[in-house]
């Protein structure tokens, strides 16, 4: 009787906390940069800024808490060019209260435009791969620098074992009981690649130093979608890797892997 009902108390804070998560969207700060030298545009900056704004709130809806800056001084342009790994203690203390940080770059060139763009992944402190695109024309612009943002951007999720399954994992991404512009999952397609994570948290929920590793031998694959969730395929080279106790505060997360295709042409 007493299991029962301590198990009883225990399964609508499990719940609550689940929905926490799939109901949280992510705050996306967006730094932007332009470098229009060779072609001078005085209103280009802005006019990229609101229409990235409109795009977002059109194609992605309530799932990015999205804001757009354009670069404010020298060390935030170079950034949105160089897309350096900045370490951890450098960042602005504003930019830590985000989910997301993104640098774009935009630079007139002779043969159109050159774009860069990159994703620090600050739940995880984790720097996903630079992004690079050329852009013949300046109708194609804006599109071009929507679709960038979103190639390089790595949705999260926590994972959660299957009973009496070994062979895949259910994926709860964040923000995926948010309502959507279309059905289509503009983030995750099947095939997909993610990296495990042990994510190592203090009382307030902060990553504690060196609290992030990735889960020994271990990737996912997204295979299908699953009741608002996904089903992912587990390849491992250990015997159980998600099935074991952890102590303390630790969650099982997957980062979405986004390795940016070789030099294209919009």
């Amino acid at each position: 009787m007493l299991v029962a009902t301590i198990a009883a108390l225990m399964a609508p804070r499990a719940h609550a906390a689940d929905k926490k998560w799939t109901l949280a969207p992510y705050r996306v700060h967006i730094t932007l940069a332009v470098d229009a030298a060779d072609r001078p545009q005085p209103s280009l900056p802005q006019d990229l800024q609101q229409s990235i704004i409109e795009r977002i709130a059109n194609h992605i809806g309530p799932l990015w808490a999205a804001e757009v800056h354009i670069a404010a001084d020298a060390a935030s342009r170079r950034q949105c060019f160089e897309l350096s790994e900045i370490p951890w203690d450098e960042l602005p203390t504003k930019l830590k209260e985000f989910d997301k940080l993104l640098w774009l770059g935009v630079r007139a060139a002779p043969q159109g435009y050159e774009l860069t763009a990159r994703e620090f992944d600050v739940y995880t402190r984790r720097w996903t791969p630079a992004h690079r695109r050329i852009v013949p024309q300046r109708t194609y612009l804006t599109e071009a620098c929507f679709d960038l943002l979103t190639g390089a951007f790595t949705p999260l999720a926590l994972i959660e074992t299957i009973a009496d399954e070994d062979a895949q994992v259910r994926l709860a991404f964040k923000g995926s009981d948010l309502p959507r512009r279309s059905d289509d999952d503009l983030f995750t397609k099947p095939g997909d690649p993610f990296q495990p994570l042990l994510r190592r948290s203090d009382r307030a929920g902060k990553v504690i130093e060196s609290g992030v590793t990735p889960v020994p031998w271990t990737f996912l694959t997204a295979a299908s979608p699953d009741n608002g969730q996904w089903l992912a395929d587990v390849h491992t080279g250990t015997r159980s890797p998600f099935g074991m106790q952890r102590r303390g505060r630790v969650e099982q997360i997957a980062l979405a892997l986004r390795n940016p295709p070789g030099p294209a042409k919009v």
